[in-house]
């Protein structure tokens, strides 16, 4: 089989697989609704503004002359109204205002396709590229495609394509990204990593800079001429990133900067925008983020045996770079997320933040299972990948309304989200 038709045959089995999984109803999740709020009044309305949209009960908003705006990066809401204009002019669909989660729980086609076409889709897309990338170091065919597997249905990735989110398109930008800096050389590559990089920035700030200035420096570094090729890439989608703000606000700067923008009538206090508050305990706040209750390596343990495999690949010549990177990045947004978000396990399936990075350190870590010479480090990964299989398939099934995640009080670690898939009845999500 040749590589692009492995290529599209992963695509479309991984979006078989997904498919039965993604939500029909849009659930009470302000940053999906938020965003799907922008695509139905670009199309429908040809406006930014947000009121009247099926989506108007979104906390994710901002006013600005009386008028309601999604506070979201516009770059992925504009790109959602892309979908949506085709399923609405071309198979004459719309949003089923009749769907509103805070009214009732009427299945939404168009919301469920919406979901398939942006969110399962870049996971499977992410599924691809590592599969892609494994097969080019050398695995088989079998093994690349368990590799793949991994990275999509033994992390985050998996519950967050049940919902309409951007840190699926965000993974499969960095990844995508990541693959044209640190493996691949010349010219056309750093160009292609540079709008990679560029358009995550459009997708999520915080990862996308980080993202950019790694890939950046990296460049810098080693072949300055290089560099000059990766600014080139990334400018065009900068550009385009800035005017979208420009069209909407009237300035270059990110909308959650803009504090003047909040207000009680929008049910968002901008707190987000505030900066670094001084907080007590970071450490703690850490702790609970990584290993504590719903941190992210208590619910995706396959992530611990992964870092120590990037660890140990960090001076390897194929993937060193690669993996330097890749855990200066998850370093980095981890610090970053603790500090702005202590309380990020609040309302999340752990830190969704970090599942972005979750692909990369989990490529790394199938190559360092293949690669190392002991038991103990294989044992490690093969259990804690079953384990994260299985917390991954309950965070799809256990019906929620936060991003698609848990947050019952008592589904605080691990251990308890087998009874609370168990109390909300699985049978009852899964029946048509």
């Amino acid at each position: 089989m040749t590589g692009g038709r492995r290529f599209a045959w992963v695509v479309v089995a991984t979006l078989a697989v997904l498919a039965p999984t993604v939500r029909w109803r849009n659930l009470t999740d302000c940053a999906g609704s938020s965003r799907l709020a922008t695509a139905e009044s670009l199309v429908e309305r040809h406006s930014f503004v947000i009121d009247g949209s099926t989506f108007a009960y979104t906390c994710d908003v901002m006013m600005k002359d009386g008028q309601r705006y999604s506070d979201k990066p516009p770059l992925l809401s504009v790109a959602a109204a892309g979908v949506y204009a085709a399923l609405h002019h071309g198979l004459g669909l719309s949003f089923n205002r009749a769907s509103n989660p805070y009214v009732n729980t009427v299945k939404d086609p168009t919301y469920y396709l919406m979901t398939l076409l942006i969110s399962s889709l870049a996971v499977a897309l992410v599924a691809a590229l590592v599969d892609r990338e494994l097969r080019r170091l050398g695995f088989t065919s079998v093994s690349a495609g368990l590799g793949a597997g991994l990275a999509v249905f033994a992390t985050l990735l998996w519950p967050l394509s049940t919902v309409l989110t951007n840190h699926t398109v965000a993974a499969a930008l960095l990844f995508a990204g990541f693959v044209q800096a640190f493996r691949r050389e010349g010219r056309t590559s750093s160009l292609a990593a540079g709008a990679l990089l560029a358009l995550l920035l459009g997708v999520d700030i915080p990862l996308g800079a980080l993202a950019l200035a790694v890939a950046g420096l990296d460049k810098l570094r080693r072949v300055p001429r290089e560099a000059l090729a990766f600014a080139a890439g990334a400018l065009p989608p900068l550009l385009l990133h800035g005017l979208l703000n420009w069209t909407v606000v009237g300035d270059l700067k990110p909308f959650q900067s803009h504090r003047e923008l909040y207000n009680e009538r929008t049910g968002h206090t901008g707190e987000s925008a505030s900066g670094f508050a001084p907080r007590a305990g970071v450490g703690l706040y850490l702790w609970r983020n990584t290993v504590g209750s719903l941190g992210v390596l208590s619910l995706t343990p396959l992530l611990l045996p992964a870092l120590v495999g990037a660890f140990r690949l960090r001076r390897s010549q194929d993937v060193g770079r690669f993996a330097t990177a890749s855990l200066v990045v998850y370093a980095a947004l981890t610090g970053l997320y603790t500090l702005i978000y202590p309380d990020a396990v609040g309302c999340s399936y752990g830190m969704r933040h970090l599942s972005p990075v979750m692909p990369l350190l989990v490529f790394l870590g199938v190559i360092a299972c293949v690669r190392a010479s002991g038991q103990v480090y294989r044992r490690a990964f093969v259990i804690t990948s079953l384990v994260s299989l299985v917390f991954a398939g309950l965070g799809v099934l256990i019906p929620t309304n936060c991003a698609g995640f848990v947050t019952d009080a008592d589904a605080w670690i691990p251990a308890r989200l087998v009874g609370t898939a168990v109390r909300h009845g699985i049978l009852r999500r899964l029946a048509p």
